[in-house]
């Protein structure tokens, strides 16, 4: 009897879990596709979100914002 697949192989590496701690600084259409393109496709995607200090990111964007308009 076959052994069911139960992870996958990304980046020359088997998987069973993967964990992201914050979003990828580039992407590109085959990272996505590499997980939907599985023949499992019983997963699932769990975020947990926490908030950031609101003044604290107002004040960088502004400061961004005025760098930018330089």
């Amino acid at each position: 009897m076959a052994r069911p697949i139960l992870g996958f192989w990304m980046d020359g590496h088997y998987h069973s879990m993967i964990v992201l701690t914050r979003w990828p600084k580039m992407t590109h259409p085959g990272l996505i596709h590499r997980l939907t393109g599985l023949r499992l496709l019983d997963f699932t995607i769990t975020v947990n979100i926490e908030p950031l200090p609101v003044r604290d990111e107002i004040a960088k964007e502004e400061r961004q914002h005025d760098r930018n308009c330089r």
